[in-house]
């Protein structure tokens, strides 16, 4: 039994998520939100403040559908009406996830357990708009390969 994917069943739209989105952000320093969209792909940036420094992140979520996806067509709905719905609803899918994703890094910061600068590291950007993961990523090998230190002692 194959496990379904997180929201799939959602009905909140696109503009809500989104909304409800940069009210999180806002509501926790951020002070500017933008949303582009570039065929099925959304990107979200927003830059907020932490500890005196306006940090500037990006999500980009792609409402693809995997190669060989199968499509039913819906009834009434030509082959590109149904697929182009599959679309829209993995779009919903998507902002729904990445709503719960801020709000309980939010949440987390406020009870004491992280810091927001922290959990969002890898989709900071720098100067150019390369993130932190983009950056980093590519080298992660090169973690396997050289001697690590060993961690310090707890406490």
């Amino acid at each position: 039994m194959s496990k379904s994917k997180a929201y799939a069943d959602t009905n909140i739209s696109v503009a809500k998520s989104q909304a409800d989105i940069a009210g999180i952000l806002r509501a926790n320093g951020g002070k500017s939100v933008s949303w582009d969209w570039e065929g099925s792909s959304t990107t979200l940036r927003f830059v907020w403040k932490v500890g005196g420094a306006d940090l500037r992140a990006r999500f980009t979520l792609k409402a693809e559908l995997k190669v060989g996806t199968r499509i039913r067509k819906a009834r009434g709905k030509s082959y590109t009406e149904s697929r182009n719905l599959r679309v829209e609803k993995e779009s919903m899918r998507l902002h729904r996830v990445l709503h719960w994703y801020l709000k309980i890094i939010f949440e987390a910061e406020q009870a004491g357990l992280l810091r927001s600068d922290e959990a969002l590291l890898g989709w900071v950007e720098d100067v150019s708009g390369e993130t932190v993961a983009e950056c980093i990523l590519p080298r992660i090998a090169l973690l396997a390969t050289t001697e690590l230190r060993a961690l310090p002692a707890g406490k």
